[in-house]
């Protein structure tokens, strides 16, 4: 398993116990280049534990989580560890309710990804602050 490369578990209703379990599992994936967590309904709980479990993931390439609800504190956790992420170039982060105090944090840890080429924030009323700041990164 220490080789893995692409992991998907889109849609399988993970929920925030699922996710707490499946982090522990992921401190020792490091070779993951590509991660699909969206639409698990993690909340902030299973934000939390995935945004500890990815911080030595170097060689993640494609990082989707959208649809779980991961509000502002989940947001946080997730972009703490994104200083770490130097090789992400897809970040899906769609309908995850941030507003603007997760959107502030998103767009924060969003600027240290010198690599990214696609972002998805849609759907996260994030607010006309928010989204200029975003922009400008």
């Amino acid at each position: 398993m220490k080789l893995l490369r692409k992991l998907t578990l889109r849609g399988n209703q993970l929920g925030e116990a699922g996710c707490s379990a499946l982090s522990s599992a992921l401190v020792n994936l490091t070779s993951l280049t590509s991660l699909d967590v969206s639409k698990n309904m993690i909340g902030t709980v299973g934000g939390s534990a995935i945004g500890g479990s990815i911080s030595g993931h170097t060689c993640l390439c494609k990082l989707m989580l959208g649809h779980n609800a991961l509000g502002a504190k989940g947001m946080y956790a997730i972009a703490a560890s994104m200083t770490c992420l130097t090789n992400l170039e897809v970040l899906g982060l769609s309908s995850n309710a941030l507003g603007g105090e997760g959107g502030r944090a998103a767009a924060r840890g969003i600027s240290t990804l010198v690599k990214l080429r696609f972002l998805e924030l849609d759907g996260n009323g994030l607010g006309h602050e928010v989204r200029s700041v975003t922009f400008r990164v």
